[in-house]
């Protein structure tokens, strides 16, 4: 079952293999480069939000320079919002396919999936096993099949895995270091 050691030799390797592919690396310096503009007008907007006055903003009639400014520069962010999640979105499923085809090359990532398969399977079981296939019922239908399955279940379930391993922790990981601060 995967554990620390595991998850960070996965990282190593997913890391390695991102920072050869020129398209997630340029994704990411633009992702950084919005964000950081973002951030620039969001100040602006305040800054020009400061200068407006309460009886300007009353007035409903008139518009000042300020206040245009205002909207054009929410407009702009939100954008730019747009944006950024539109690349946030590309890179994470970029992600996915580089973790894809580990799978498919390296067996560490299968044993990674393989794990990942485990778990749903455990979510699934769990959720069978409190709505119908508990001991009491097993135990009232006097079957010792039952109770022998029901008992082996339950071992299966109550394995100490690591269960914050899994496919999509790891590339969360990765998306973190990619975009560091900005994330």
């Amino acid at each position: 079952m995967p554990n620390s050691a595991f998850t960070r030799t996965l990282l190593k390797v997913l890391h390695k293999v991102v920072k050869k592919a020129p398209t997630i690396s340029e994704l990411v310096e633009q992702i950084q480069l919005m964000t950081y503009t973002l951030f620039k007008l969001d100040d602006e907007k305040e800054s020009v939000s400061s200068r407006i006055s309460a009886w300007d903003r009353l007035k409903f009639l008139s518009t000042t320079k300020e206040e245009r400014e205002e909207k054009d520069l929410k407009a702009r962010i939100k954008i730019l919002e747009r944006e950024i999640e539109s690349s946030r979105k590309r890179l994470h499923s970029l992600l996915v396919r580089v973790v894809e085809e580990l799978c498919l090359k390296r067996d560490d990532f299968r044993l990674l999936r393989i794990w990942d398969y485990t778990l749903e399977i455990k979510q699934k079981i769990r959720f069978i096993s409190c709505s119908s296939c508990d001991e009491g019922f097993a135990s009232v239908m006097g079957d010792m099949a039952a109770l022998a399955a029901v008992s082996r279940l339950q071992a299966f379930l109550d394995y100490p895995g690591d269960e914050s391993v899994s496919i999509a922790s790891l590339i969360e990981q990765e998306e973190r270091d990619l975009l560091g601060s900005y994330y």
